[in-house]
């Protein structure tokens, strides 16, 4: 299947794109199998039924900006899911320090002993140790 665009090879284009849809459909339909449910079901909980008194409701129920509100929701749930969590918060603060890290070792001299040893033609990493 690799070289059907490179072989013009219309039946394989076709049979790639089907197994591909294939592929998709099984993917989309655990997720809404398994994963969905899980994500929905984490905000439920069960508590008392009351029925509250005309005051208590105007005491409790205060009128904010829904935007904000939602906005909250949104950003407890990233914070109490370990998946979303790590990827949506803890990778944006991770990332930079690797980028420094990457351009520290490119951009300042005193950090070139920490590099692995370029090896050019006709040398290898196990030179020392070989038996020639």
């Amino acid at each position: 299947m690799t070289g059907s665009l490179a072989d013009a090879s219309f039946l394989k284009m076709i049979l790639y794109i089907a197994t591909t849809a294939v592929i998709l459909a099984v993917f989309f339909a655990l997720a809404w199998k398994i994963y969905l449910p899980a994500v929905l079901g984490m905000s439920e909980t069960t508590s008392e039924k009351r029925i509250l008194s005309k005051e208590e409701v105007t005491r409790t129920v205060k009128s904010k900006n829904p935007v904000r509100t939602y906005a909250m929701i949104e950003w407890k749930k990233l914070y109490r899911t370990p998946a979303w969590f790590m990827n949506c918060v803890l990778m944006p603060l991770i990332w930079p320090v690797f980028m420094l890290g990457i351009a520290s070792f490119q951009s300042f001299p005193a950090l070139a002993w920490l590099k692995p040893p370029a090896f050019g033609p006709g040398l290898s990493p196990m030179a020392p140790y070989s038996a020639s």
